[in-house]
């Protein structure tokens, strides 16, 4: 019996006191588990074999696929930025002339906006490396 399975059996044991019940609670979390765990196995045999193939591709079509999805992200954070710019240090129209002054503030003012979440960017970074991975493995 498994660790998972003694603490059910556990819990059930002191929070249901009527018999019938408890073992009817009982054997609808054990096949919970049961079920969960061989998702889990089978989802970990396809993670394993896929790791086992040959190169994923010959064409960079993963590189491919992670550059874009980085290019759009920074497309988003700089357009944002921009906006963000333009409502409140130009209220609402931008122009920036071709005086040095003007392009300094202008890129102090989007500098400012941007500010990185390390752990949010590390979970977009695994994430497009995920969804790379797959879109040129399975492509």
């Amino acid at each position: 019996m498994t660790i998972a399975l003694q603490w059910v059996e556990l819990a059930v044991k002191r929070l249901i006191p009527a018999e019938k019940l408890r073992v009817e609670v009982r054997s609808i979390l054990q096949d919970w588990l049961e079920n969960g765990e061989a998702e889990a196995l089978a989802e970990l045999h396809k993670l394993i074999d896929d790791e086992q193939g040959g190169p994923m591709t010959y064409n960079h079509y993963y590189t491919d696929n992670v550059q874009k999805s980085r290019l759009d992200a920074q497309k988003v954070a700089m357009r944002s930025a921009v906006n963000e710019v333009t409502q409140h240090e130009w209220r609402g129209k931008l122009h920036i002339s071709n005086h040095q002054d003007d392009i300094n503030r202008f890129l102090s003012a989007v500098e400012a906006r941007i500010t990185v979440d390390m752990d949010e960017q590390a979970c977009i970074e695994a994430l497009t490396e995920l969804e790379s991975y797959y879109k040129a493995r399975f492509t």
